[in-house]
């Protein structure tokens, strides 16, 4: 049994627009408020333009924990 965990951060590019950013095997013991903090901390960094639109918010976090069981088929 293999679990892995992404972490997606949203954030709004404008009014009518928004992008995720995915990031991989975050740490276990991830705090609401460390998410909070870093999402913060990428948006006023502003070094994120995609499709040449820049952050305007932080807008919402998603932990995702998948556990993948390998199902072991008899002959």
């Amino acid at each position: 049994m293999e679990t892995s965990r992404k972490l997606i951060l949203t954030f709004a590019q404008g009014e009518d627009n928004q992008d995720n950013l995915t990031l991989y095997d975050y740490k276990e013991d991830l705090t609401d408020e460390e998410i909070q903090t870093s999402g913060e901390a990428i948006l006023s960094a502003d070094i994120f333009a995609p499709n040449g639109k820049a952050y305007t918010a932080f807008k919402e976090a998603h932990r995702i924990v998948t556990t993948d069981t390998t199902v072991v088929l008899e002959d």
